[in-house]
């Protein structure tokens, strides 16, 4: 999972001043010589796996004079605080607070009009990044840690979308954190806006040299579009993670195969749960197997063979004979235990707090929402920013009472998460249950890459092919 938060001012045609805005690396260990976990300890916690990205992107920006740069990434890292000292001189601890303030600062510089009509604004994120909850249209991303808090919604960019649409000011939302597909939202009711995903909604993104973001961010110093950057990008990654682009052809494309192809490039492995994770999903919410939806799929990738010639022809047929293969693998370890009732694990629990003035309100959690969570860590985070409220002469007695409604909330959870489990003690072991099915299949992840694979080439073959030329796009008025 990860975080970068990097907001360019992109110039065009010649023209424009150029601001980036860095933000990222977030949720790593932090450094204590004392500390039993050896991910604590130096040479350990020197360095965070986002170093690669840093490096590639300082590369690719620490000559190009046209953009101003300013930013925010985690710190505590000797050796990642050395690569920043080239490119990002300026930087700034990277925490929740700093990143609010951020994104208020560049919300009242496009209304300002420091940043203006015709100028681009780019927003880079690289940090560990979490699943979509009901709750929010993006996802939250991790922060380095202060008063506790150490995650943020990315929800806070709705603003910078809706002015800049105001002011005519070009956007692009670069996501390379984790589930990343979520930040497609963005795009929604905004041409003006371009958002590049280094995973799809339910896909983790690797942060090294053979994951799509290394490749995209070695692009960025060619001159090329942000489009060709990500084509680019994409074709060269040898993982299963599937990148997506806000252009109408790409969104064509993802909407046409990401949940249809996503089960077949899962696997099992000392580095990867999704395959578990996704057995998991098929069981617990009671839907059928990957293989229901073959015919599908298969239709799909039909409709692309049409109009691609015969070498991309030969790889679509090489793909559907792999997807059969690897289908009747998962067929064969897919199975449902009758002893357990995965039912319950989505049954509803309706939890009443009292509010201030006595007022009752009323949360809805699953048992699986509460059996998977971590009341504890919660109620530790909420009660170091209470006592940090309740010291502040200026304090916001909305925000305090906010915090307080939380901890209550997080201390009824708590107690249920108990009952649930000394009833049901299997649900503590649900994902090293599926985790051991999972684990039954033969080579998964050979096959899941040799997938992955032919994907990549069959994607870009039907993109360049299906091309819609809309020169407004912003993923093709945007050059580095």
């Amino acid at each position: 999972m990860k975080i970068y938060f990097f907001l360019f001012l992109i110039q065009v045609n010649g023209y424009a001043l150029n601001h980036f805005y860095a933000f990222g690396a977030g949720g790593e260990p932090t450094c204590n010589p004392n500390s039993k976990d050896p991910a604590h300890q130096p040479p350990n916690c020197n360095k965070t796996i986002f170093d690669i990205n840093i490096q590639t992107l300082s590369d690719s920006l620490k000559n190009n004079k046209n953009w101003k740069i300013k930013s925010s990434f985690d710190g505590g890292h000797s050796k990642t605080k050395e690569l920043l000292s080239t490119t990002f001189k300026d930087n700034v601890e990277f925490n929740t607070e700093n990143f609010k303030e951020e994104v208020k600062q560049i919300v009242e510089k496009v209304r300002n009009k420091e940043i203006k009509e015709g100028e681009s604004l780019v927003i880079y994120i690289d940090t560990h990044g979490s699943l979509k909850t009901n709750d929010t249209k993006s996802h939250f991303v991790a922060t380095s840690s202060k008063d506790g808090e150490n995650i943020v919604n990315l929800d806070l960019l709705d603003e910078v979308v809706k002015v800049t649409g105001e002011a005519k000011v070009k956007l692009a939302i670069i996501d390379l954190s984790c589930y990343s597909g979520n930040s497609q939202a963005f795009k929604s009711n905004a041409p003006h806006v371009c958002v590049i995903s280094a995973a799809g909604p339910t896909q983790t993104a690797l942060n090294n040299y053979d994951g799509f973001s290394y490749h995209f961010l070695s692009q960025l110093n060619s001159g090329q579009t942000l489009e060709d950057a990500f084509l680019a990008g994409r074709s060269k990654a040898t993982d299963t993670a599937m990148p997506m682009i806000s252009t109408e052809n790409g969104l064509n494309i993802q909407d046409s195969l990401y949940y249809l192809l996503k089960p077949f490039t899962d696997f099992e492995s000392k580095y990867s749960d999704s395959l578990s994770q996704s057995l998991k999903a098929f069981n617990i919410n009671n839907q059928c197997q990957p293989g229901h939806y073959l015919e599908q799929l298969f239709s799909q990738l039909d409709q692309f063979s049409q109009i691609s010639d015969m070498a991309i022809q030969s790889d679509i047929k090489l793909l559907k004979e792999k997807i059969i293969a690897y289908n009747r693998d998962l067929e064969s370890i897919y199975q449902k235990d009758p002893k357990i009732d995965w039912s319950l694990y989505n049954k509803d629990f309706n939890i009443l707090i009292e509010g201030s003035h006595q007022q009752k309100i009323n949360f809805t959690f699953s048992l699986q929402k509460i059996v998977e969570s971590s009341p504890e860590i919660v109620m530790s985070m909420l009660e170091t920013q209470i006592k940090n409220l309740e010291n502040d002469p200026n304090v916001d007695s909305v925000v305090l009472e906010e915090k307080k409604v939380q901890l209550k909330l997080y201390s009824k959870i708590k107690n249920l998460k108990e009952v649930a489990l000394s009833k049901m003690p299997m649900l503590s072991a649900v994902d090293r249950y599926f985790s051991q099915i999972a684990s039954k299949v033969k080579d998964g992840e050979q096959k899941a890459l040799e997938i992955s694979k032919l994907e990549k080439k069959i994607y870009d073959e039907f993109y360049r092919k299906s091309r819609k030329i809309n020169e407004n796009d912003p993923c093709r008025l945007i050059k580095m």
